[in-house]
């Protein structure tokens, strides 16, 4: 369970196809967490950066531009500390490089898993200088497939 005690929304993700988040999405209803889904780089450019959010995911694939060009563009709104993670269908190198180089915190593969979202949100919230790179968290192993 994901703790959402201060009612803000922690997390937004951006992806049309939310399968990938069925753990996350299933967390967030049984407990009332702040998550936004939103199937559109638009919709995300038309969403005020909320205060607060922890974490962005989201999808190299969008309908309207690709995640790093939605990135590209809200790099300067979001708040200082915000952690962005790029989001793939399947591993390519490619993409990871591209990611880093764009500055995201990570890159991981669908499906992602609620359990290491929810430690990684816990740790953020009851530590808020700790800016540690959620891929350094060696129990999210089971996210990013290696080829």
């Amino acid at each position: 369970m994901i703790n959402n005690q201060h009612s803000k929304t922690m997390l937004v993700v951006v992806d049309p196809d939310r399968a990938g988040y069925n753990a996350i999405a299933a967390a967030a209803e049984n407990d009332d967490t702040g998550v936004r889904f939103l199937a559109s780089g638009q919709a995300a450019l038309r969403l005020n950066p909320i205060a607060g959010t922890a974490l962005w995911l989201i999808s190299i694939e969008l309908p309207d531009m690709t995640g790093f060009d939605l990135y590209e563009m809200l790099r300067e709104r979001l708040e200082e500390g915000t952690a962005v993670c790029m989001v793939a269908a399947t591993y390519r190198a490619e993409d990871e490089l591209r990611a880093c180089r764009a500055g995201a915190t990570m890159y991981v593969c669908k499906p992602l898993e609620a359990t290491w979202l929810e430690k990684w949100l816990f740790r953020r919230f009851t530590n808020p200088q700790t800016q540690r790179n959620p891929s350094d968290d060696h129990e999210h192993s089971e996210l990013a497939e290696t080829g």
